[in-house]
């Protein structure tokens, strides 16, 4: 018997990680942000922010700021 397939074992972990990243891809979560998420030093937020347009019309202040 293979001990790596008992609860906890290594491919059980796999198992799980592939099953939630089918179920959140079949949500519509982007494969994109997943891989962005995924990288141990985060997503490049300021490079993107930096060279993309964004619409801002829709953020509103705070109730505090207003």
């Amino acid at each position: 018997m293979d001990r790596t397939d008992m609860a906890g074992g290594p491919n059980a972990r796999r198992d799980q990680l592939v099953s939630r990243t089918k179920t959140m891809l079949s949500d519509g979560v982007p494969l994109t942000l997943l891989l962005d998420l995924a990288d141990p030093a985060g997503p490049d937020s300021a490079g993107h922010f930096a060279n993309e347009t964004a619409d801002l019309a829709w953020l509103r202040p705070r109730r505090d700021q207003a």
